[in-house]
């Protein structure tokens, strides 16, 4: 509203407040007239009382009016700074976020060079030193080609993971009933880890479905029994858990996740545990705390882009000298079918 505009109500209102002042004295010298021979009265005094009182009133209404206008206005452009202060924040969330996306990116690119240059190197030596030598025993060409195997199928290896870790793809799925795959994922992980640690297995409701592709949550169990044998010691133990549960907004908000009905999946060990450094970073490519010179850091970053694949989300909590456990969410098809 421009000034000129404000001024114009001003004065008509100006206007109509005097109007109503002069009709309400007159009323008053009315009354006074007709009832100026009766006693007990006193209309001397409301007739000099009665047009202050309307003054007065008329004065902080409009003053009232003229604050609360200014107000407003204050209000308007407070809302309009909020405005913008959220559009630049959401730009510069977006340019933060495509900032972590690229130096992700180097770190993956980083990371493949480094494992397949690791990989090739042994390759080219033994290939290169079976070419200049002329006379070498049957034995020795068996474990040098040995060597070259194990090679390349640690670069399979790599690039194998390294694909899963790529969003997007056409994967077949296929309706896959919790439980029962449960207990088969159980039976294999027996065979995997050895007599030494016991394998037990939870379930709840068996009201439920989910669809996935059957190699990749075979991946994603296996990777996370391969963890947890790791952390723990002879007579350990690990324990596969499902069951359904409801995600509220506000939890699936803070998660990334739409909300809904999801089967929970969970693998607990009682096992080293972790540090806090290292429960932060356990999902990162190429992040690894073995010593062994085989590790190659890609397995749980592998669960990780698996599980957001599928609409679902994956999560650790652990506590040095308390194990760890693993939550991987998966939507329950069951009631959509």
């Amino acid at each position: 509203m421009s000034a000129s505009s404000k001024d114009l109500i001003v004065g008509v209102v100006a206007l109509v407040i005097l109007a109503v002042l002069f009709i309400l004295v007159d009323l008053v010298e009315v009354v006074f007239e007709a009832t100026r021979a009766s006693e007990g009265w006193n209309l001397d005094e409301i007739v000099a009382v009665v047009p202050a009182l309307v003054l007065v009133t008329a004065w902080f209404a409009a003053r009232r009016w003229r604050e609360g206008t200014h107000l407003n206005e204050q209000l308007q452009q407070t809302v309009a700074d909020l405005e913008n202060a959220i559009g630049e924040r959401r730009v510069m969330e977006e340019q933060l976020r495509e900032g972590y996306k690229l130096a992700a990116m180097g770190t993956l690119a980083g990371g493949l060079s480094h494992e397949l240059n690791n990989v090739l190197q042994p390759v080219i030596t033994l290939a290169q030193l079976g070419l200049d030598r002329d006379h070498v025993s049957e034995a020795e060409r068996k474990a040098e080609m040995a060597q070259v195997l194990k090679a390349a199928d640690r670069g399979a290896e790599i690039v194998r993971n390294a694909l899963a870790l790529a969003p997007g793809g056409s994967r077949e799925t296929e309706e896959i009933e919790p439980w029962g795959y449960l207990a088969e994922a159980a039976t294999r992980a027996r065979r995997s880890v050895g007599s030494g640690i016991e394998v037990d297995i939870q379930v709840g409701s068996r009201r439920s479905a989910i669809r996935v592709n059957r190699v990749e949550i075979d991946e994603v169990l296996n990777n996370l029994v391969a963890n947890a044998a790791d952390a723990v010691e002879q007579g350990g133990k690990i324990v596969l858990a499902a069951e359904n549960v409801e995600i509220d907004a506000e939890t699936a908000d803070a998660r990334g996740v739409a909300p809904g009905d999801y089967v929970r999946v969970t693998m607990t060990d009682n096992g080293t545990g972790m540090s806090d450094e290292v429960r932060r970073h356990c999902f990162d490519a190429f992040f690894t705390t073995k010593a062994d010179a085989d590790a190659i850091g890609l397995g749980l970053s592998v669960v990780y882009s698996l599980a957001r694949g599928w609409g679902g989300d994956v999560a650790v909590t652990s506590e040095p000298g308390e194990g760890s456990t693993f939550e991987v969410l998966i939507p329950n098809r069951a009631k959509e079918a």
